[in-house]
């Protein structure tokens, strides 16, 4: 097979004008490439520091209820520190301090949301000073 002028022409403009096209794909790629990486690190440092500050407010939130939850409770020690003693007056402070709570029940497939009141305390007792329970308020079925 023979390269005549002509072949020999149209090889080396061909090579010549497909030359810059391909190191200019080859320098494309690469940019591309690189403009990826640093969208996919700038975009996961955002989604984490997004993430991390939701986690924060709700931190400081539930920290919030606590500390409201508390107060209450020492609030409610106060008034019985002044209450009569008296097992009828402790059992209705017993009785009359209650939270709801949701209850989600599952049956067959279908679930439903119940809220329950519960006491908010456990129990309530009052010892006097010897050391000796005199009055002891609780519900044993909860």
């Amino acid at each position: 097979m023979r390269f005549g002028i002509t072949k020999k022409f149209l090889f080396a403009f061909l090579t010549l004008s497909l030359l810059p096209l391909v190191i200019l794909s080859l320098y494309a790629r690469q940019k591309v490439v690189q403009v990826g990486e640093e969208a996919f690190s700038t975009t996961r440092e955002e989604l984490v520091s997004n993430a991390s500050s939701l986690l924060e407010a709700r931190a400081r939130g539930i920290a919030q209820q606590v500390g409201l939850f508390l107060q209450g409770s020492a609030d409610d020690l106060r008034t019985l520190a002044h209450l009569p003693i008296d097992a009828g007056v402790f059992s209705n402070f017993y009785r009359s301090h209650q939270r709801a709570i949701w209850i989600r029940i599952r049956d067959n497939g279908a679930s439903q949301d119940i809220r329950l009141p519960i006491p908010l305390y456990r129990e309530i007792t009052f010892v006097d000073e010897g050391g000796i329970e005199r009055i002891r308020v609780f519900d044993a079925a909860v």
